[in-house]
């Protein structure tokens, strides 16, 4: 018995139970524990127990490498995830940044927003060719004619509704990119990535 305990592993499987991060002393635990509960006699039995803590110890492997590619897995899935999800939500926070600029230009008391300030924001929407859109850049076109102060006024006024309005959606899309790269890591997503692919 004495020398059959001692044959659990030989330095190749010392060696390679080291390499795959397992603990030589764990399996000889486990082993010496299956030989005291079941107590074999020499020959035969002997050789089943040793089969049997194998069996379980390769088991028992098979489990942990399932676990590992399973969250490997995961890991792969959810960076790919907030790499989307972060792009899209700066690419519509920078969609958004042109409007910003220009309310914070068009809610400065006294001049208001600058030629160079108007042309920046002109130039960013040269893709949008809407009625509505290119209204609101006429009226900001405007606010550099000649004009009666109280005219001023009240064009620079009728540019902020139109300018909020305009805006509603971009800050919508950014509010809803911004959340859903929140959403990423929740436990919720996480859930959904280790679900079958079926």
């Amino acid at each position: 018995m004495a020398h059959f305990r001692q044959g659990f592993y030989t330095e190749a499987q010392y060696a390679l139970l080291l390499a795959l991060g397992e603990e030589p002393k764990d399996y000889q635990r486990m082993m010496e524990s299956l030989l005291e509960d079941l107590q074999p006699r020499e020959g035969l039995e002997s050789h089943l127990v040793e089969q049997m803590g194998e069996t379980f110890w390769r088991m028992r492997r098979a489990q942990r490498i399932r676990d590992g590619l399973a969250l490997k897995s995961i890991q792969s899935k959810l960076a790919s995830e907030e790499m989307l999800a972060t792009l899209q939500a700066s690419q519509a926070l920078a969609a958004l940044e042109p409007f910003a600029r220009l309310k914070g230009a068009l809610s400065r008391r006294g001049q208001g927003p600058t030629a160079a300030e108007i042309q920046g924001f002109v130039e960013s929407r040269r893709g949008d060719g809407s009625e509505e859109m290119q209204e609101f850049i006429l009226l900001l076109k405007s606010l550099h004619e000649p004009m009666e102060e109280r005219e001023r006024k009240a064009a620079r006024r009728k540019a902020r509704v139109q300018l909020r309005r305009l805006m509603e959606s971009y800050e919508n899309l950014a509010w809803q990119c911004t959340r859903q790269a929140e959403k990423v890591g929740s436990s919720e997503n996480l859930a959904a990535l280790m679900a079958p692919e079926d």
